[in-house]
């Protein structure tokens, strides 16, 4: 299956919301920077609670922080999954508009079943825990941790 086929779409309009309207304003950071701070971020948190096996659908997730020279934090096994779930990765950066917005894809199939917690390694899930975490941030706990980033 390619990009876009059974990836994970998840309904993220509240989360992108609080972004805009709560956190930025709060943390005083510029709107681009803080994009993309609260999206490596994320994916770092995903990244270590994402189940794993082979590898191959956690290194999915990995495109946005080797994009940005992060190494994927994390184990697999299998170096041909993991080569495979990377090439069913995908970002798209849009920065530099007035409402700044990264999307992250995961193309692997299965990996909407490991969010919605078949496996036991996260059988809450991991995405939607981690931008729950991430808005529960506070404006001065948010400025501090990406303050690095202006």
């Amino acid at each position: 299956m390619g990009k876009g086929k059974g990836s994970i779409f998840l309904e993220t309009g509240r989360f992108n919301t609080h972004i805009h309207n709560v956190l930025l304003p709060r943390a005083r950071i510029a709107n681009r920077d803080a994009v993309l701070a609260i999206a490596l971020e994320l994916m770092k948190r995903v990244m270590l609670r994402w189940p794993v096996d082979t590898g191959r659908s956690r290194a999915a997730w990995s495109t946005l922080l080797e994009m940005h020279g992060i190494p994927a934090v994390g184990k697999g096994s299998d170096q041909t999954a993991i080569t495979e779930g990377k090439a069913l990765g995908a970002v798209e950066e849009a920065l530099n508009v007035p409402l700044p917005h990264i999307t992250m894809i995961n193309g692997v199939e299965y990996s909407p079943y490991l969010e919605a917690g078949s496996s036991g390694q996260a059988p809450s899930g991991a995405l939607r825990i981690s931008m729950r975490e991430i808005r529960r941030e506070t404006g001065k706990q948010f400025q501090k941790k990406f303050k690095s980033v202006r």
